[in-house]
């Protein structure tokens, strides 16, 4: 239902498709895995990570294959990130980066929980781009025994004959975390 504006009655249309949930659910255990979710049916993607419960920092890798997904593990992600945090009376800030890593470094640790708003927001741009070399920025926020935000940004230096279509999220020390997740593709 959409309004024709002040004094014009409402009349029903079509929905817009250029922002859409892709891909949804829930993860327990050492690797998450999303496969398929990456098409040239969008130019630009959100992915949401929430509801994480892990007690060390988060890092991604992209995927490649399609369904059967396998990951892109050579060194060439790129990245910076900086995280800013208050603990009962104390504030600090820290940063990292990486130059030819296997994966990007996303933020920090810390216990979120299921009641808490621990959350990732990844945007990408143009996984599926055959002219253009992937880079990605986002946020990340941490409760629990410190209040905090990081920010990081970087690119996968590869050719880009390299076709992205998935994402893969594990913690850093590949123990066991639970989340929630959201993929959702935009088209500009």
């Amino acid at each position: 239902l959409q309004t024709g504006g002040s004094g014009a009655n409402p009349s029903w249309g079509t929905v817009s498709s250029d922002f859409v949930k892709v891909a949804s659910g829930t993860h327990s255990g050492e690797y998450l895995y999303i496969d398929n979710c990456f098409t040239t049916d969008y130019n630009l993607y959100k992915v949401y990570f929430y509801h994480i419960d892990a007690g060390d920092y988060m890092r991604f890798r992209m995927r490649t294959g399609g369904a059967s997904g396998s990951d892109f593990s050579s060194d060439k992600y790129r990245y910076r990130t900086r995280f800013w945090y208050e603990t009962s009376g104390s504030t600090g800030d820290t940063g990292e980066a990486g130059w030819n890593e296997t994966s990007t470094r996303i933020g920090y640790g810390g216990t979120g929980g299921s009641n808490n708003g621990h959350t990732i927001e990844l945007s990408l741009s143009e996984p599926t781009s055959t002219a253009e070399m992937l880079d990605f920025h986002g946020q990340r926020s941490e409760t629990g025994t410190r209040a905090g935000t990081a920010v990081f940004g970087g690119y996968v230096n590869d050719s880009q004959s390299t076709v992205f279509t998935g994402i893969m999220l594990y913690q850093n020390s590949t123990s066991s975390f639970n989340c929630n997740y959201a993929v959702y593709g935009l088209k500009v």
